[in-house]
């Protein structure tokens, strides 16, 4: 979920409802190659750097830096996506046969 307005309110100071007046719009940058999970939510105006990755369900408050691997509530770095330990297999190992 993108949220794309700083102070969300339903009615203006008057009391009245809010027109387009009232408010704007705040953009939200996702830099290539970034992943986002479900669920998560992302402020308005926060940088989602190249190649990051947000967890599912985190809350992202702040920018991300480029291949962050990011997660919670408030989302906090965990580690860098680059480091070979966290990258995907080529390839899926071959199944084995599990008899009883």
């Amino acid at each position: 979920m993108f949220i794309n307005d700083l102070y969300p309110r339903a009615t203006a100071a008057g009391g009245g409802l809010q027109t387009e007046a009232d408010w704007r719009v705040v953009p939200t940058v996702v830099r290539q190659g970034a992943s986002i999970g479900s669920n998560a939510t992302i402020l308005a105006g926060v940088v989602i750097g190249a190649g990051a990755l947000v967890g599912a369900g985190a809350v992202v408050t702040r920018d991300v830096a480029a291949h962050a691997i990011v997660a919670g509530n408030p989302a906090r770095p965990l580690r860098d996506a680059r480091r070979p330990e966290h990258l995907r297999p080529t390839a899926m190992p071959p199944a084995q046969e599990v008899r009883p």
